[in-house]
């Protein structure tokens, strides 16, 4: 699917060097936000009012646990070993973290699929 809008990932907008949150965040999306037409993935409570009080429609996908982890381990396991920078300067951590870190994209990508379908606006 094409859209004539931009297209924005919000998580180069929270993340600032060494993975720190950017304390230009809810403004940088009330800017993007206050366009005529724009395209975001739907993350990060603190800004998800005021993406809905602006979108004209939210598109839901989805996806198994299977896809979902497919692609995050995937992508995961190739930023790291090509050791690609992301956005503001960051890289994937060392794949021990995997086991160490809680909050690992991986584990939590498993921990917290079902939730992310729940808290879709009109998911139940």
């Amino acid at each position: 699917m094409h859209f004539k809008c931009p297209p924005w990932r919000l998580i180069r907008s929270i993340t600032g060097p060494n993975w720190t949150v950017r304390p230009t965040f809810i403004s940088d999306v009330d800017q993007f936000t206050s366009g005529s037409a724009w395209v975001v993935e739907w993350q990060y409570a603190e800004v998800k009012p005021l993406l809905l009080s602006r979108c004209d429609v939210l598109l839901w996908l989805d996806h198994s646990r299977w896809t979902v982890m497919r692609r995050v381990v995937h992508r995961t396991l190739r930023r790291r070993i090509r050791r690609e920078q992301l956005w503001n300067g960051n890289y994937e951590p060392p794949l021990r973290t995997l086991i160490t870190d809680p909050e690992h994209i991986i584990r939590w990508s498993w921990q917290t699929h079902h939730q992310r379908a729940r808290e879709a606006p009109g998911s139940g």
